[in-house]
């Protein structure tokens, strides 16, 4: 049966069905960021990141893992959560 809901439930911002959709959009947005913000760093930099902000691993293990100093990956982290601050801000100006 497929799934039925009310007009409502989309302009109720506490409605799960508005939660699921804002979630569903958000991550839809942080995905094509990335994307976009990826093609400007190299692939260990991305790498850096990525082990440490979205796999969540400790920086010194990205370091020996990488064979990087472990200065080298905090500033990859950095930078690339710099550049996507920046994306959003355009992507927030575009929508105004």
């Amino acid at each position: 049966r497929p799934c039925q809901f009310e007009l409502n439930d989309l302009t109720d911002s506490q409605s799960g069905l508005a939660q699921l959709l804002d979630r569903e959009h958000d991550e839809h947005l942080a995905r094509r960021m990335m994307q976009v913000v990826q093609q400007d760093f190299t692939a260990e930099t991305w790498s850096a990141f990525r082990r440490q902000a979205l796999e969540g691993h400790r920086s010194k293990d990205v370091a020996h893992e990488l064979g990087l100093s472990l200065n080298a990956v905090i500033k990859a982290k950095s930078r690339v959560l710099k550049r996507l601050r920046q994306e959003l801000e355009r992507l927030i100006d575009d929508a105004e």
